[in-house]
């Protein structure tokens, strides 16, 4: 499946970004707790692991019930990387078609070289309004780790199946170099059935 529609203007608050209205999509929302970490889509207690392929850059979309401002970003490593394995981690904006548009923060690059939790601060809070979501991005690069994540069992199908004997799809991907998160993301993704990103609530 490939992405619909057009993009949808963004906003900014002095000290952090504010996200437009995206319209009434059927993206799964979160009771928003100070310090608590929400993994995109994640609508059970079960988790896998899974590998965070180099050069394909996926986003999750992630939203709340009532207003909530994500601070940082995060994965967890189980099985590392190989040598000068690393990840980006960002989020982008919904473009108002249930499709990752406008880049909001590069929150930076990790290393996938060391077992355990890997976070990020973001330099910039992203605010959220009741109902708004974001999409959360990851490219890794150089090498792939194995990481925490959920897949098809815990995830709404979102986007369908790609037929009656299919699994549910949830996010997208896209093949992308690794280097800094591109400004846009980039046309012509393709659905995935994994979620990999924790954002962490202020």
């Amino acid at each position: 499946m490939e992405q619909p529609g057009l993009y949808k203007k963004r906003q900014e608050g002095d000290t952090m970004k504010r996200i437009s209205s995206v319209g009434d999509y059927p993206v799964p929302l979160f009771y928003p707790i100070s310090t608590r970490y929400y993994r995109s889509g994640q609508i059970t207690a079960e988790t896998q692991v899974l590998q965070a392929a180099v050069n394909e850059i996926k986003a999750f979309p992630l939203g709340f019930y009532e207003a909530a401002i994500i601070d940082r970003l995060a994965i967890n490593i189980t099985v590392v990387a190989g040598a000068g394995g690393v990840a980006r981690l960002g989020i982008y904006a919904d473009n108002g078609s249930l499709y990752p548009g406008t880049l909001l923060v590069d929150a930076g690059e990790l290393t996938m070289e060391t077992l355990g939790v890997r976070e990020l601060t973001l330099s910039t809070p992203i605010f959220l309004a009741p109902g708004e979501h974001v999409w959360l991005a990851i490219l890794p690069g150089v090498a792939a780790a194995m990481v925490t994540a959920v897949d098809y069992a815990s995830l709404p199908a979102l986007f369908g199946c790609d037929s009656a004997a299919a699994r549910g799809e949830f996010g997208w991907w896209k093949g992308q170099a690794y280097g800094a998160l591109p400004i846009t993301f980039p046309w012509g993704a393709h659905t995935t059935k994994s979620s990999f990103v924790c954002a962490r609530i202020s």
